[in-house]
């Protein structure tokens, strides 16, 4: 100590500001760090809104060109005078449901998941002629739209044409063996529906559809003089949202789209194979907690659902009614700060 006073001012100063100069030096480089990595996590988190909006966007037009759909047919006069004219061909000979079911799906030569092909089962009456007149038309209208299922229900709930011929077929939706299902439910609804209603279900494994996941939109069928006389009903195709969600755009290495119902459990499955599956509980975390109350995230320091640090976004779905739906966006926080050092 006594020999650094000893030390004369005029050459202790260069070492003071070459002291100075390194401290601050390092201190500019922590905060131009610190400004970098904060830079680095808004323009993460701005992707990630982004892609939520344009996800979000993509899936009500998906949405909205189904419903539009379905509202232009249940209009079609050929749509509703089927509905009346099935159901009273049904009426008209006792047990001829039971006759119909083996035609069509029983003794159909066509493969499963092909049955629709059968335009015309012989022995089956007015109700074959109407049918081989409706089939090749209806099947014309899965290939443009590329729902899954097209069922006409008639105002006692019997599902008296669909076009996958599944179990379903010629079955009562509101007493039968599918009466607790989400095709039962928008049926009912729409039962009671005014001109152009729509109801749309959750996406629930579906029992005829040897258990795969499925989601229904429903519409009622009035006749001239504003009769019912029916329901029109679309199984859509789960597959296509799915799309739509995982399409890896704005996702990065480890990001993550998924919708989730209000029971906390995905309705897509993961982009990533053997990551998780439709409708995998979610663990509980205060990101999924506030989601579901329908109320948007955009946080930059959330949980994933795999546990992981995570940025994340949520906008509920509340344009697809009946759904319950939140769409969520995530990236791991590691993949971000990795791109910023």
């Amino acid at each position: 100590m006594d020999l650094l006073k000893s030390i004369p001012l005029k050459y202790k100063l260069p070492g003071i500001v070459v002291g100075l100069a390194l401290v601050v030096g390092a201190g500019l480089q922590v905060v131009n760090s610190i400004e970098f990595r904060l830079a680095a996590t808004d323009m993460a988190m701005s992707e990630i809104d982004a892609t939520g909006h344009a996800r979000k966007a993509a899936l009500i037009d998906w949405y909205e060109n189904n419903i539009s759909f379905l509202r232009t047919m249940s209009v079609a006069p050929k749509i509703v005078a089927s509905a009346g004219e099935f159901s009273k061909s049904l009426g008209e000979v006792p047990g001829s449901a039971t006759d119909l079911r083996k035609a069509y799906i029983t003794d159909n030569p066509n493969a499963l998941g092909q049955k629709k092909n059968l335009d015309f089962a012989p022995g089956g009456g007015t109700y074959s002629t109407l049918h081989a007149e409706v089939n090749p038309w209806v099947r014309k209208l899965e290939t443009m739209n590329d729902f899954y299922d097209f069922f006409l229900v008639d105002t006692q709930g019997t599902v008296v044409y669909t076009l996958a011929k599944e179990d379903d077929y010629l079955s009562n939706v509101l007493s039968g063996p599918t009466s607790d299902t989400e095709l039962a439910k928008v049926v009912a609804q729409a039962m009671q529906a005014k001109p152009g209603e729509v109801f749309t279900s959750d996406l629930a494994p579906y029992a005829p559809s040897a258990g795969a996941p499925a989601m229904f939109i429903a519409t009622p069928l009035f006749d001239k003089g504003n009769k019912l006389v029916g329901v029109l009903a679309l199984q859509l195709n789960h597959q296509e949202f799915t799309a739509v969600v995982n399409e890896p755009t704005g996702l990065g290495d480890t990001g993550d789209a998924y919708l989730v119902g209000s029971d906390g459990k995905t309705r897509t499955n993961s982009r990533n194979a053997g990551d998780y599956d439709v409708f995998f509980a979610l663990p509980s975390s205060d990101a999924l907690t506030t989601a579901l109350t329908g109320e948007p995230i955009l946080s930059p320091d959330a949980t994933g659902w795999d546990g992981a640090e995570a940025m994340l976004s949520s906008e509920p779905l509340t344009e697809l009614v009946g759904t319950g739906w939140t769409l969520v966006i995530e990236k791991e926080r590691a993949e971000v700060m990795a791109a910023s050092t």
